[in-house]
């Protein structure tokens, strides 16, 4: 039996779209707010560190990686990619660790 290259082209693009359905599926569920916006959280000023509203954030996510990444992941390596991806968001091109 031969395939045509649109038919696999087809099954491709199919089998890409649906494995992005189940992904956003399966990280979307109990303890996730839709309402919550884990990027827009107001910055700090003050010098006085999070404010309970942002280390609930980061907390509420953290769990959320910790409950359904499939991969095991050290605490340690979600922190420095925490800190990388704040020094990125400022711009910045350095290496903090």
């Amino acid at each position: 039996m031969w395939i045509r290259g649109r038919t696999v082209l087809a099954l491709m693009v199919l089998m890409a779209v649906s494995a992005s359905a189940i992904t956003v599926v399966s990280l979307r569920g109990p303890g996730w707010d839709e309402d919550s916006d884990v990027a827009g959280a107001a910055a700090t000023t003050s010098g006085e560190g999070w404010k309970p509203q942002e280390l609930n954030k980061m907390n509420k996510v953290l769990d959320l990686i910790e409950q359904r990444y499939l991969l095991p992941i050290s605490r340690g390596t979600l922190l420095d990619g925490a800190l990388q991806g704040m020094m990125e968001a400022l711009g910045t091109r350095i290496r903090l660790i």
